[in-house]
């Protein structure tokens, strides 16, 4: 997943607590995806030359965001991951992102009993080379149930991926933190582990010995603002981190 890191965080950025997600699924078409089919399969190829991993799969957008009686509301459609990196890239001239498009995305955020946050450095070979945030990916189909995108399973299932983590051992912090920076709708579950940052750290980094090609290169456990790295961290994760460690 494309992500955008700043030297300082947005006036506009936007930071709610809800209680709750709601997400329906729409089978209405995208019309950018439908009538840009061959700019955003050039634009994909572009991004392959130097970037060949990359693998146009199925994900979901979202649109008509919003927060009603302390309940995020969306409506989700299916796209790839080549028309969602097109429309990131401003191959539509920001005219979806105008109409209310948005790349929303789960993230698990796990602190450590000592009270740090695991965050997951991204490997060379990803989209994202170098960045450092919470693990997290766009949704995909296998997030639908009945109608609805499930975003504790997306949660659960990038946690596990990414980190070999289990959410069964960790202990949830109610509700959500939806973090909007334009496109962007970040929804932060929190969680704590029984573990140190230490043990919490090595944990996570054995895993990813085990993995032939994991998608971190390393993990980094935060503790305070020092610890925020301007240059290497989405907006969504500077606001985060800085409200929490400013209480």
């Amino acid at each position: 997943m494309r992500m955008r890191v700043a030297q300082q965080v947005s006036n506009e950025l936007r930071i709610d607590a809800v209680r709750s997600l709601d997400i329906l699924l729409s089978d209405a078409p995208w019309r950018f995806e439908r009538e840009e089919h061959e700019a955003i399969a050039a634009h994909f190829a572009r991004l392959r030359e130097s970037k060949p991993a990359l693998w146009n799969g199925p994900v979901l957008l979202f649109r008509d965001c919003s927060l009603i009686d302390g309940v995020f509301r969306a409506e989700a459609f299916r796209t790839d991951y080549a028309s969602f990196l097109a429309w990131l890239d401003g191959l539509d001239g920001d005219t979806e992102t105008v109409a209310g498009v948005r790349n929303c995305f789960a993230c698990p955020v796990v602190e450590s009993s000592d009270g740090a946050f695991l965050l997951g450095r991204m490997a060379a070979h990803t989209a994202n080379a170098g960045q450092v945030y919470f693990p997290c990916g766009t949704p995909d189909f296998d997030d639908l149930v009945d109608g609805r995108v499930d975003l504790d399973g997306s949660v659960a299932r990038e946690l596990r991926e990414e980190t070999g983590l289990s959410i069964a051992d960790l202990a949830p912090v109610p509700g959500w933190i939806v973090v909007s920076d334009g496109p962007y709708v970040a929804l932060l579950r929190r969680f704590r582990s029984a573990l140190s940052s230490d043990a919490l750290r090595a944990k996570v980094r054995a895993a990813l010995q085990a993995e032939p090609n994991p998608e971190l290169s390393d993990i980094v456990m935060l503790r305070d603002r020092s610890g925020i790295i301007t240059d290497a961290m989405p907006p969504f994760v500077q606001a985060f981190l800085t409200q929490v460690f400013d209480r």
